[in-house]
């Protein structure tokens, strides 16, 4: 029995883990009390990123904006492999914070 309530538990934090998965580059690093302005943007955010995979609208500007934002990383990626620079690996690392895991997986591919 003990078990059976364990597992359910688990299942439970598998399916939580789930369902922020998708909206995780969005979530505020700090606790709601600390900053409730960040929290309700990433409420929002979330539901307009929901919104727009529903929908399956493309804006014109977030093509240009991922276009410009994959250029960019694409060639600091390549500087940071050279020369390891601490301004260059955290500019790597905000742009990685904002895409989802697949398409920084398929960037670093295109890199190398």
């Amino acid at each position: 029995r003990k078990q059976y309530f364990s597992l359910m538990r688990l299942l439970d934090v598998f399916n939580q883990f789930r369902m922020r998965l998708p909206h995780a580059e969005l979530r505020p690093k700090v606790r709601v009390k600390a900053n409730v302005q960040a929290w309700w943007a990433y409420a929002v955010g979330a539901l307009v990123k929901r919104q727009k995979k529903v929908s399956g609208r493309i804006n014109w500007r977030d093509i240009q904006h991922a276009s410009r934002q994959r250029r960019s990383y694409l060639s600091m990626y390549i500087a940071e492999g050279g020369a390891v620079s601490d301004e260059i690996t955290q500019s790597v690392r905000d742009i990685e914070c904002e895409l989802d895991f697949e398409v920084a997986l398929a960037w670093r591919c295109i890199a190398h």
